[in-house]
C-alpha cells in the first residue's frame, strides 16, 4: 500500500513540475505564436468540415441524378430482395443504408458516407431522377459518366444512359469472354 502511495506522490510531483515548465513556455512570444496558431488551426479545420459537409449534400440536393444499380440483398426472413442504387453524377449511394444494417451506428462510417446516410435519411424525394436498370459498382458507373461527359459535354441524360448501357454491357461481355478462354 506504501508503495502505491510512494508512487503517486512521485507522480504529483513530477506532474507539478512540468505544469511549471509549461507555463514558463507560454510567456515566451515563440510559443504564444505556436498556441495562436494551433488553435487557429483547429478552427479552421472544424470550419472546413462543415463547410465539406454542407457542399456534399447542396451537391445531392442540386443533381439530377442517374440511377444505377450497385448493390442487391436478400432478406430471407421476409422473402424480399431490396436493390439500393447510385448516382454515377454525384456519387450519392444507397447502399449506405444496407451498410447501416449491419453497423448500426452512423459513427462508425466513414465521413463520406455518413454525409451520405444521413442526406438519405433526411430526404425522402433523394431517389429522383433518371432511373436505369443498368447495374455497376457505383466506382464504374462514375467514372464511364465522366469519360461520355468529356466526350461529349452538351449531350443530355437520356444520351448518357444509352452510351452508359453499351459501356456496361461491353464490359461485362469483355470480362465473361476473359472467363471463358
Amino acid at each position: 500500500m506504501e508503495d502505491v502511495k510512494t508512487e503517486y506522490e512521485k507522480v504529483i510531483s513530477e506532474r507539478k513540475e512540468v505544469l511549471n515548465e509549461l507555463n514558463l513556455l507560454t510567456e515566451d512570444e515563440k510559443v504564444k505564436r505556436f498556441i495562436e496558431l494551433y488553435e487557429k488551426e483547429k478552427t479552421l479545420a472544424n470550419k472546413q468540415n462543415g463547410l465539406y459537409n454542407k457542399n456534399k449534400r447542396l451537391e445531392y440536393s442540386s443533381c439530377d441524378h442517374i440511377w444505377v444499380r450497385v448493390a442487391h440483398d436478400y432478406d430471407s426472413w421476409e422473402g424480399r430482395g431490396y436493390d439500393y442504387h447510385g448516382c454515377v453524377k454525384c456519387g450519392l449511394d444507397g447502399s449506405v443504408l444496407l451498410e447501416m444494417e449491419s453497423l448500426h451506428n452512423p459513427q462508425w462510417l466513414a465521413n463520406d458516407r455518413r454525409i451520405m446516410y444521413d442526406y438519405i435519411r433526411n430526404n425522402y424525394g433523394y431517389y429522383s431522377g433518371t432511373h436505369t436498370d443498368l447495374s455497376c459498382d457505383l466506382e464504374t458507373g462514375m467514372s464511364l459518366y465522366k469519360k461520355i461527359k468529356s466526350v461529349f459535354p452538351e449531350v443530355d441524360d437520356d444520351a448518357i444512359v444509352k452510351y452508359l448501357e453499351v459501356a456496361i454491357n461491353t464490359e461485362k461481355e469483355s470480362k465473361e469472354k476473359k472467363l471463358t478462354l
